[in-house]
């Protein structure tokens, strides 16, 4: 084999190599960046067609992963949990997103027109942040 040809299919197993690897990093990226649909909070737990639905803001905390959306109808959401010792409406030990304003019918978020509130009613916190969050 001369030379010329010998140089040729080195540089093409090294592209080839290359390519592969980054198809590779490319698969793992996009595996990676696969975000999960968010969770959805209505106060009378009718979130339409959208799951997973809860009726409870910290149910749907509860059940998210790091990362994860909460997105929260217009209504009042009242009462309070007991964690570690805390009375609060929320317990927050995660990173997660938690969003409100959104119309329960049609989901489309607007906070001027579809107030959400938390209200601990006196009670405890209405949001209690703990750990690396």
């Amino acid at each position: 084999m001369n030379r010329g040809l010998a140089r040729l299919l080195m540089v093409l197993l090294a592209g080839g190599l290359l390519m592969a690897g980054w198809l590779r990093l490319s698969d793992i990226s996009m595996a990676e960046a696969q975000v999960m649909p968010p969770r959805y909070v209505a106060a009378d737990g009718d979130c339409g067609s959208n799951t997973p639905c809860y009726s409870t803001v910290q149910a749907a905390v509860d059940a998210a992963n790091e990362g994860d959306e909460v997105r929260v109808a217009a209504g009042s959401y009242t009462g309070v949990n007991h964690h570690n010792d805390t009375a609060q409406l929320v317990y927050l030990d995660k990173s997660i997103t938690l969003r409100g304003g959104y119309d329960p019918h049609t989901w489309v978020p607007d906070p001027t027109l579809n107030a959400t509130i938390l209200d601990a009613q006196g009670q405890g916190r209405v949001l209690y942040i703990t750990g690396g969050v």
